[in-house]
């Protein structure tokens, strides 16, 4: 009877062991998720870190006998938050929807040294950093090319993603003052004096008129004191 019972108990657990290998790994199905959404992302140069949610300890799914397949049943490929549908094709298939983050990063314009107030930024104040996309709010640039000539309204310290709501266009002409006016086509270029007719910031268009020929002209302000109009 006692050698009955001991091979009864190696019987059952000997079950449990192949009944245990039949299950579906989960991390196998998280690393099928991981892999799928980079490859998403592949070649773009962005993606930080893929998260996925953590699976229900609980499921229990029949062990795969293909490679699963992983697809997006619906919403965009480039959003943060992913629902990744996991399949096996197998002879017992089955399918399983994985909620998953995807942090990406994208290169910014911060500032290199502390900003006052008033500031007028020059390129060598700025520099290019990568951070989360996720992270970042409001209209944040790309190019310091896009931010050299505005103005600080207000202090900005190091390693500051610059944003439109840090920004204030300084007045490079005001009313009343004189400016150098370039009217200029793809072959001539001819300087002359205008007085400024209204204030006017960097890219704006202002009135203006030629203090030679008393004319009104439509002039775009490019500089302190400088214009040019097309013609």
């Amino acid at each position: 009877m006692y050698r009955i019972a001991i091979g009864c108990l190696l019987l059952v657990i000997a079950s449990g062991s192949v009944a245990a290998q039949k299950r579906q790994s989960l991390d196998a199905i998280r690393d099928r998720v991981e892999r799928f959404v980079s490859e998403l992302d592949a070649g773009r140069g962005r993606l930080e870190r893929v998260e996925v949610d953590r699976l229900d300890q609980r499921l229990r799914l029949a062990a795969c006998g293909q490679p699963l397949t992983a697809e997006l049943p619906n919403g965009r490929a480039d959003a943060e938050r992913l629902v990744v549908r996991v399949r096996c094709p197998g002879p017992e298939p089955w399918k399983v929807y994985v909620p998953t983050r995807v942090v990406r990063s994208v290169e910014v314009i911060v500032t290199r040294r502390p900003l006052p107030r008033g500031s007028a930024i020059a390129a060598d104040d700025l520099q290019r950093a990568r951070r989360e996309s996720g992270a970042l709010r409001g209209q944040y640039y790309t190019d310091r090319e896009d931010l050299v000539g505005l103005q600080t309204n207000r202090a900005l310290a190091a390693d500051t993603v610059v944003t439109a709501r840090h920004l204030t266009r300084p007045t490079l002409i005001r009313r009343g003052d004189e400016l150098l006016l370039e009217a200029r086509n793809q072959t001539v270029r001819v300087s002359m004096k205008a007085r400024a007719l209204e204030n006017g910031t960097r890219g704006e268009r202002i009135r203006v008129r030629n203090l030679s020929s008393r004319r009104e002209l439509q002039a775009e302000v490019v500089g302190r004191g400088r214009a040019v109009v097309q013609f």
